[in-house]
């Protein structure tokens, strides 16, 4: 039976990306659409995000970062191999290495050498986070009680953090997050998508202005849409 290798833990050397660039600019400018055409992104000019946490949230999540030619998934960091979440509203399989092969099958559409392996495997985010030094965010969709402890190591090495709801585990852990974030002056988000949305905005707008008066009751509901049969129906 064949041993299955371990994960990267570490990146073939190369000259840092900004050094690079910033050599290069000393000698010529090349118009972006010489080297690629008009939708072509350079390297230079990507953001390098390392995912925390490949389970169902991080499996959708990537899906999302896929869309964004200015992205790079460098990184993707998980102690789980895989899972069938089949018997749940994320369907299919989560896990390190079905991620990382959804990311190497997309960007080798985009265009990448057959060459191209994926992005670099770990199990231990803090040891990718000491070695990786070109990633410029990290997305954190582990566990609840995992989130503090990943942003606060990626907000002390001044990269910029999107976290998954909730963002901590106490309000004690979410104070410190914030203090960290404040004082690193890095780009934060939590993971509430429904709250990006224009909807959203425009009624939040709507209760700053006093436009439909003082608000008194609010009304939440839920759509059962995701419901399995683990799960016991409201």
């Amino acid at each position: 039976m064949k041993k299955e290798k371990p994960p990267r833990e570490m990146s073939e050397k190369r000259l840092p990306r900004r050094s690079f660039v910033a050599a290069a600019a000393a000698l010529t400018v090349v118009p972006r659409a010489v080297l690629g055409g008009r939708s072509y992104t350079p390297p230079s000019d990507k953001l390098n995000i390392a995912l925390v946490g490949a389970g169902g949230r991080g499996r959708t999540l990537t899906h999302g970062f896929l869309r964004f030619p200015d992205v790079e998934i460098m990184a993707v960091c998980d102690p789980n191999d895989e899972s069938d979440y089949s018997a749940f509203y994320y369907r299919g399989k989560a896990g390190r290495k079905p991620v990382v092969r959804l990311i190497r099958n997309a960007y080798l559409k985009k265009g990448r050498p057959d060459s191209y392996r994926g992005p670099l495997e770990y199990i231990d985010f803090r040891k990718m986070l000491d070695k990786e030094k070109a990633i410029d965010a990290v997305v954190c969709a582990t566990p609840d009680h995992v989130h503090a402890v990943v942003c606060m190591a990626a907000i002390k090495l001044g990269k910029h953090v999107y976290c998954e709801k909730p963002l901590c585990h106490s309000v004690y852990e979410v104070r410190k997050v914030t203090e960290a974030a404040r004082e690193a002056r890095v780009a934060t988000q939590m993971g509430n998508q429904g709250h990006s949305s224009e909807d959203i905005r425009r009624v939040c707008e709507w209760i700053w202005d006093g436009a439909i008066g003082e608000i008194r009751t609010v009304y939440a509901w839920s759509d059962t849409g995701y419901w399995t049969e683990f799960t016991s129906r409201p």
